[in-house]
């Protein structure tokens, strides 16, 4: 009887994590460069650079914010504190690593999120303008 019990707790977890994991992935989107592009049109998007202020002043896409994903203020609290849930966030950073966890934090906090995917880098490669000092 204990084990029925604790097989059947095991699978109500495990029903449950993939629940979250299923509502975190349907509220991040991966995009490619041109999709990536396309959806920056929208004047409502808030595009987020979450890479650190040097990377940024190398060289960002236009209309980008740059708020570190390291910050130690907490980059999560600082998009809360400025921007509501409902608001549109699209992230990016050199190569999709750092945006991807941007994406997951975000999302687990009820943002919708857009990503680039291959980041920067990738957007480059595609000969897309990025902004330089």
């Amino acid at each position: 009887m204990k084990k029925i019990f604790w097989c059947l707790t095991a699978l109500l977890g495990l029903n449950l994590l993939t629940a979250c994991i299923q509502v975190v992935k349907s509220t991040v989107y991966n995009r490619d460069v041109t999709e990536f592009a396309e959806w920056l049109a929208d004047s409502d998007l808030v595009l987020v650079d979450v890479r650190t202020a040097q990377e940024y002043a190398d060289g960002h896409i236009e209309g980008a914010i740059n708020i570190d994903l390291a910050d130690e203020k907490g980059f999560v609290t600082k998009i809360q504190n400025t921007y509501p849930k409902e608001q549109k966030i699209a992230v990016y950073c050199e190569d999709g690593d750092r945006a991807q966890q941007a994406a997951t934090r975000l999302a687990h906090t009820g943002y919708s999120v857009l990503k680039l995917d291959g980041g920067i880098k990738a957007w480059k490669e595609a000969n897309m303008p990025v902004i330089t000092p």
